[in-house]
């Protein structure tokens, strides 16, 4: 573990509420094309399940309007592989990352969201 990584460990069900309480940390955003159109950008920390091996980032994706300017169009989250990064996602979706994470199991994987662990890795 680097010594610059902030890592708690918390129940799947507390990593939001986690989140909401971390005051003062700077993330930098990953920006990831998706086509000459659309561009995900993930945000915030990376939530890892490791016995599903997978990690996860909330995000927006920005998309090309008419006159050319990219503007945010909508949120989602981002899933990917834990020894990976967002840029080689494997699954993303237009909702949270609980009602997502729920989704991306029950139709890739056939498991039900139950008591996971999570750790939210923040960078200081």
């Amino acid at each position: 573990m680097h010594e610059d990584v902030k890592t708690t460990i918390y129940s799947v069900d507390d990593v939001l509420e986690k989140y909401s309480e971390e005051e003062s940390f700077e993330i930098d955003d990953l920006f990831v094309e998706i086509d000459e159109d659309s561009v995900l950008v993930a945000t915030g920390p990376e939530i890892q399940i490791p016995e599903l091996e997978l990690a996860c980032r909330e995000g927006y994706m920005l998309t090309r309007y008419e006159d050319g300017e990219m503007v945010p169009d909508w949120s989602l989250s981002v899933f990917y592989n834990m020894d990976d990064t967002a840029e080689n996602y494997v699954y993303y979706e237009q909702d949270g990352i609980l009602v997502s994470l729920h989704n991306f199991l029950m139709f890739t994987k056939n498991i039900s969201l139950s008591d996971f662990e999570c750790i939210v890795k923040f960078d200081i």
